[in-house]
């Protein structure tokens, strides 16, 4: 299978915030492109925000426009992840380790088998929707912290990814066999974070798919999350779940700075 992005060359625009940026490059390198971090000759699309990609003020868009640039932006990149991501998983599959493979995808099978139900499949779904607006675009998620909790429940994870959208459909659900439980109390931090509460349950240790969704029906590709026996040694303490929520907020504030910094050089090189 030829890799969709295989002769495209990406440059992110400084005005996409960091979890924007991890995941766009993790889709983007995936998707069999490269990321460039200056825009020369070689690179083929501009990813911005939605909402500047027609923009005729932005120095930085009007720029690449001006360089004959594809301008696009995050949700462009999602839905061709989301609709390539079958054929990805198979061909990563495929390059391993025969003894490897079967581990992995019997894991990946799992968790896809137990939201088959629920979660779109990008392969044989036609969307058919508004990708700057709809709420029933899936978000995707790139990480959960922390990774774990107790099988008991009543323990909160920060979320990031990209497309979160505040609203009261929005949900975040987590599928260990026949078991669901769907997180309460979300509160959001930005469109690529949300810290939320896995409420008390009863589940066995093991791991679980987790994923989003936008309007509470269509959910993104799951991610591993895993429940840990209450029993269990490694199960993680209150205080350790805080440390790990305020973690992960201190690294998306020292990025922001980071991006902040990084922005304002850019601009005096400009003037």
């Amino acid at each position: 299978m030829a890799s969709p992005f295989a002769n495209y060359k990406f440059y992110l625009h400084s005005r996409l915030n960091y979890n924007e940026k991890k995941a766009v490059t993790e889709q983007i390198e995936r998707l069999g492109g490269e990321i460039h971090n200056m825009l020369s000759p070689q690179v083929t699309h501009f990813v911005t925000v939605s909402a500047l990609v027609d923009s005729t003020t932005d120095y930085h868009v009007v720029r690449a426009r001006q360089k004959n640039k594809t301008i696009t932006d995050t949700v462009w990149i999602n839905k061709e992840f989301n609709t390539a991501l079958p054929l990805i998983i198979k061909k990563e599959n495929s390059t391993k380790d025969k003894s490897s493979t079967s581990t992995k995808s019997s894991k990946e099978s799992d968790l896809s088998l137990a939201l088959t139900s629920n979660f779109i499949n990008p392969s044989t779904t036609n969307i058919g929707l508004d990708l700057t607006t709809s709420t029933n675009i899936p978000p995707t998620i790139t990480e959960v912290l922390p990774p774990n909790g107790p099988s008991t429940g009543n323990f909160k994870i920060a979320v990031f990814g990209l497309n979160f959208i505040p609203n009261p459909q929005f949900r975040i659900k987590l599928v260990l066999g026949p078991k669901e439980v769907t997180a309460i109390s979300y509160q959001f931090h930005s469109t690529t974070s949300v810290v939320c509460t896995v409420p008390e349950c009863m589940l066995s240790g093991g791991s679980s798919a987790i994923a989003a969704s936008n309007d509470g029906i269509h959910f993104g590709f799951p991610l591993s999350f895993t429940f840990v026996d209450s029993d269990s040694l490694e199960n993680f303490s209150v205080s350790t779940q805080k440390l790990s929520l305020l973690s992960g907020q201190l690294r998306n504030v020292n990025h922001a700075i980071a991006a902040i910094q990084k922005m304002e050089a850019e601009l005096r090189r400009e003037l």
